[in-house]
């Protein structure tokens, strides 16, 4: 997938919503692999000494830059089903022998089954490396990234989905349910507007400086600056009328169809942090007698400002297109969003937030028996002041002190090339945070907007196994067991509530709250390898059992799974290369994923429901070499499966790449 939305992901069953570039914690946003050599993704709580981090793993993002004496580049063309289009360059040029810059940048307009999931963006990567002694380098990247996508898939109409989905569902299955009953086709998927983004852009500039002040002795001085702009609309299903105590007026008893009554928000928000990351590592070798040491050691802090500012704004749908009738969808009342409003608006958000955190860490490594046996250590102290302002009410929040310390230690030890054992710990801190009790929802005049709960966040985790190489090193493999455990985390749930209480009327409410004691618990297990000059094989398999206290009601040993965490999940990767001794000819290459079972799945209107079926998706594609040039054929969701985690499911994908260098 050559773009990447990375707001969110999961990762052994916790949402995350942080990630690395270059060792570096920055956030997620939407990136683009064309700038990245690779993504690495480093399971369990991060090391306490480089920040928080995700909740059980981050993936960090190796952006690509430029190499000295080079000058050439690459291109390459997509075109694939739903009018998907992209062009991609990258050049690498020398400037003199000791500066080399580098562009890479793509263009795309991505096309997408839902027509409100569809848009364009510009992506631009410059780099600059400059060798200013043999001990010293400055190296410059940049992340320019515009876009009108939209952002998230809420109000795409997700209980329309087709009835191949929601037949999965029992509550859903019946032929009496007037939308299973229409048995959509993917084609055929309705919406009652859904998001659309009008402005999504991040502009992303990091410097770094590296000098060497020894052969042992390394500086590192990085500054970050990234600034996020984003508009977006939506019209949106604003309740499930056959559960109401509202009711269309022209079908008082719901006789003609499910009914929602449609609200149209427009949201704004301007994001702008700074970062600052120096450290110090220290790498000296030891040798006494027959008995060799080698301590690593690295201190360093870290400083990050940044600053949010929100805006959201609710307009008033006419009252002839007020509601929607999901069986008997109008798709031409709502092509022009601005004749189905209302004159004026009414501010339901104004709000700015700011943060800083301090933090200074030591993470100490030592290896002995000529690398056999390693033990690791890791220690993070944070101080942070963070503020919020609604400036609807004038309420405003501050949290500001210390969190406890943060630490990270544990072990391996390699008996030979086939087998080593490891173990690892971590506890990371992160203080309190203060969040709005309903971020969405409320009409203005309710009493309990503004409202806002704060805790503590403290996160647990654990891991141990063993992993080595078989079959003459061609294969490797791991086997270990985890566990982790949240306190003080968020989660959000969306329900029908009145608004104002008393009042009668009845609207979807989004309630954030803290839940104590999320746990995750499960076996990993891996094999990947080359078995032959031409043959390689990837093979994950995973379990997972979870819970959380059940935040719906006052009873603490009320317990639920986690969302979206399935029983089991397996992944199948092969390919095959067929190419001479000079690289032209053909390669093939096919992958099947599984999921189990869903305890807890969110489909909206119908509450929370089981998932009960194992899903998979299967993908291949064949590429041929000749020369400079690279034709490439593949399919996404080969035999059109039903395979959802998410709200936006994606039916079969096919595309052709073109590319080269010059």
């Amino acid at each position: 997938m050559p773009w990447l939305l990375a707001m969110l992901y999961l990762m052994r069953g916790f949402e995350n919503n942080s990630a690395f570039v270059d060792g570096v914690e920055v956030g997620t946003y939407r990136r683009d692999m064309v700038g990245y050599d690779r993504v690495e993704i480093i399971k369990g709580v991060p090391s306490a000494a480089l920040g928080g981090g995700g909740n059980s793993g981050v993936m960090n993002f190796i952006l690509k830059k430029p190499v000295y004496g080079k000058t050439g580049g690459s291109y390459r063309a997509i075109v694939g089903s739903f009018a998907h289009y992209r062009a991609e360059v990258d050049y690498n040029f020398e400037i003199n022998e000791a500066v080399a810059a580098r562009v890479v940048a793509a263009y795309f307009k991505k096309g997408e089954f839902l027509k409100d999931l569809t848009g364009s963006g510009t992506r631009i990567y410059p780099s600059l490396r400059w060798a200013i002694s043999d001990k010293a380098e400055l190296l410059f990247n940049g992340e320019y990234l515009f876009s009108d996508l939209p952002i998230g898939g809420f109000g795409t109409g997700f209980t329309l989905m087709p009835a191949k989905f929601r037949k999965l569902f029992p509550a859903l299955a019946s032929d009496d349910d007037p939308i299973t009953a229409l048995d959509l086709d993917w084609g055929m998927h309705v919406s009652p507007g859904g998001s659309s983004g009008h402005k999504d852009d991040t502009l992303v500039s990091k410097f770094q400086f590296n000098y060497n002040i020894s052969d042992d002795l390394f500086f590192r001085q990085v500054l970050q600056h990234r600034k996020t702009d984003h508009r977006r609309t939506v019209f949106w299903g604003g309740g499930n009328i056959l559960t109401s105590a509202d009711t269309n007026p022209a079908d008082p008893g719901n006789l003609h169809g499910i009914y929602k009554r449609l609200g149209y928000r427009w949201f704004e928000s301007e994001d702008d942090v700074v970062s600052f990351v120096g450290d110090l590592a220290w790498e000296p070798e030891f040798k006494i007698g027959n008995f060799d040491l080698r301590p690593i050691t690295q201190v360093g802090y870290s400083y990050t400002e940044s600053d949010s500012d929100g805006v959201r704004r609710a307009y008033t749908v006419k009252e002839e297109l007020r509601y929607f009738n999901l069986a008997h969808p109008n798709f031409n009342a709502y092509e022009n969003h601005s004749d189905a409003l209302e004159d004026g608006y009414t501010l339901t958000q104004n709000s700015i937030s700011s943060s800083n955190n301090w933090n200074v860490y030591i993470n100490q490594e030592l290896k002995m028996f000529e690398d056999r046996l390693r033990l690791l250590y890791g220690w993070r102290r944070s101080y942070f002041d963070n503020s919020f302002k609604n400036r609807l009410t004038g309420d405003m929040t501050n949290n500001e002190g210390t969190a406890a310390p943060s630490q990270r230690y544990g072990g391996s030890f390699r008996v030979s090339e086939k087998l080593s054992f490891y173990a690892s710990g971590s506890e990371r801190n992160d203080g309190t945070r203060t969040v709005l009790r309903f971020p969405a929802g409320l009409s203005p005049d309710d009493p309990r907007v503004g409202e806002t709960i704060s805790a503590d966040s403290t996160i647990e985790s654990s891991d141990i196994g063993i992993k080595g190489r078989l079959l003459e090193n061609k294969l490797y493999y791991s086997l270990g067991y985890f566990k982790i455990q949240r306190t003080g985390t968020t989660t959000s749930e969306s329900r029908d509530r009145e608004t104002p209480p008393g009042s009668g009327n009845s609207t979807i409410v989004i309630e954030t709250v803290f839940t104590n004691g999320d746990t995750v618990k499960g076996w990993e297990a891996e094999l990947i390898g080359q078995l032959t000059e031409k043959f390689s094989v990837n093979f994950s398999f995973g379990t997972m059992d979870s819970q959380q206290p059940n935040p719906t009601t006052p009873d603490p040993d009320d317990t639920r799974p986690i969302r979206f965490v399935p029983d089991w999940s397996a992944n199948v990767f092969a390919k095959y290369n067929m190419k001479d001794e000079n690289g032209d000819g053909f390669g093939i290459r096919g992958g099947v994923s599984f999921i189990g079972e869903l305890d807890r799945y969110s489909l909206s209107n119908f509450g929370e429901r089981p998932l009960s079926e194992t899903q998979s998706v299967v993908d291949f594609g064949v590429d041929y070499t000749f020369g400079k040039y690279r034709v490439d054929a593949y399919v996404k969701n080969a035999f059109d499966d039903t395979f959802m985690t998410v709200r936006v499911n994606t039916p079969r994908q096919i595309g052709v790449s073109l590319s080269g260098e010059f």
